[in-house]
């Protein structure tokens, strides 16, 4: 189920704690276990049919995304088959998201921009530069983390969309970025590198304006 309650539990030790956003093909939640104190972000998309093999195709992708050891990639924990449902459990960033700073500051230094801008930046390089490209296809505030300062920086979703439509589970046309935040590209249904990096612009003009 995509609305799932607090305490409701994934792969038998992830415990959901509140809901984030929800989408028409992905939910996402944090959750903790009871053996730490770390915490992490699930995301739940559903199935297209009970059979095949969704399930190791969306794994496969997100591991060749971890492969490339990017130091602001959030890590991927595991991806799990949960009844009709598909979860990605990953790390959640110690800090708060870029929407979060972007509602209670409105805008942001010009020295901050351009360390969060340069750290998104080198990302995406290192997924373009990927054989085959992996585009990121979600970047938006809320898959940015930021860390005391604007010291550290973490992108969410690497990859996750492209996994996701590449197994059938989301459509070609669908996305799990917010509309303000889908390239002509992302929403003809053939996003590129370059859509990203026009996502990325956007979001430097956001950070410069606080619109």
């Amino acid at each position: 189920d995509l609305d799932l309650p607090a305490g409701s539990l994934i792969a038998g030790r992830y415990v959901i704690e509140r809901g984030v956003r929800r989408g028409a093909h992905m939910a996402v939640y944090t959750a903790r276990t009871d053996a730490s104190a770390a915490r992490y972000t699930v995301r739940i998309a559903r199935l297209p049919s009970p059979g095949g093999d969704a399930e190791a195709s969306v794994a496969r992708e997100l591991q060749r995304v971890a492969m490339l050891r990017q130091r602001a990639v959030s890590s991927l924990v595991a991806v799990v088959r949960e009844g009709d449902d598909l979860a990605v459990i990953t790390e959640r960033p110690d800090g708060p998201t870029l929407r979060e700073i972007l509602q209670k500051s409105g805008q942001l230094k010009s020295t901050d921009i351009c360390r969060l801008i340069t750290e998104v930046a080198a990302v995406l390089d290192a997924l373009h530069s990927a054989v085959p490209p992996v585009v990121h296809r979600a970047l938006m505030p809320e898959n940015i983390a930021v860390g005391e300062r604007m010291l550290r920086v973490w992108v969410d979703e690497c990859g996750l969309a492209q996994a996701l439509t590449n197994a059938g589970v989301l459509p070609t046309h669908a996305s799990t970025a917010s509309a303000p935040y889908r390239s002509p590209g992302e929403l003809a249904g053939h996003a590129t590198p370059a859509d990203d990096v026009f996502v990325l612009a956007s979001l430097a003009y956001e950070c410069i304006t606080g619109r």
